[in-house]
Formats: C-alpha cells, sequence, structure tokens
C-alpha cells in the first residue's frame, strides 16, 4: 500500500475498478472511520501529529 496526503479542491471522483469507493470527509473525522492501527489509519495519525507541530 503507498498513502499520499494530497491538498485538492473539493471536485466530483472518478473511481477506477481497484476501488470499491470513495467519501470525503474532514481530517478531524477521518481516524473514526479507519480501523484503528491500519495502515491508513497511520498515516492519518502522522499527517494529523504533523500538521499540530506546525501550529
Amino acid at each position: 500500500m503507498i498513502g499520499y496526503k494530497a491538498n485538492v479542491i473539493k471536485s466530483e471522483f472518478r473511481i477506477s475498478e481497484e476501488v470499491d469507493s470513495a467519501i470525503w470527509v474532514k481530517l478531524d473525522n477521518a481516524l473514526n472511520l479507519l480501523r484503528e492501527g491500519s495502515i491508513g489509519w497511520q498515516i492519518v495519525k502522522t499527517i494529523i501529529e504533523s500538521k499540530e507541530e506546525t501550529v
């Protein structure tokens, strides 16, 4: 799995056959939607923590 962080203007998704579904969520709510300890959860947690350090 590869994780990316990107800043985008909200728009419609174009989902490929490899993706079941996708939704926009606020970063602050993203951890609640992921299984704790999963790769995705770890990526989001790292992004949130790095964002807090810059404030």
